[in-house]
Formats: C-alpha cells, structure tokens, sequence
C-alpha cells in the first residue's frame, strides 16, 4: 500500500503538495485557532471587567482609590 500511494504521488506531485497543504491546514485549525479563541474571550473578560468598573465609578483595580 505504501509503494503504490508513493507511485501515485511521484506521477501526480502536485497531489502530493495538496496534501502538504491539507495537513498544515489541519494543523493550524486544531492547534492555533483554540489559541486565538481563548486570547479573545480572556480579553473580553477583562473589557467587560473594566467596563463593570467605569459603571459604578470606580478606577481599576491597580489604579488609585476614588476620592469621595
């Protein structure tokens, strides 16, 4: 089965590039898209935080405490 898919992919290289490409494709899809996806909901929880904090009239946590 090997000497026949690397007969296959010496007359069609092309197809074999293909591959390559489907293979990093893959791997970009299941390894570094969750990544971004986790960046982008702990930045969106840090906004809405911040935002929690600017309503009720307060600085950040690491700012100076509001003078009353």
């Amino acid at each position: 089965m090997v000497r026949s898919a690397v007969t296959y992919l010496e007359a069609h290289p092309d197809h074999g590039l293909a591959l390559v490409a489907v293979i990093i494709a893959a791997y970009y899809l299941l390894n570094y898209r969750p990544r971004m996806v986790r960046e982008a909901e702990r930045r969106l929880a840090e906004l809405r935080e911040e935002r929690g904090h600017l309503y009720r009239g307060l600085r950040p946590p690491n700012g100076p405490a509001p003078s009353r």
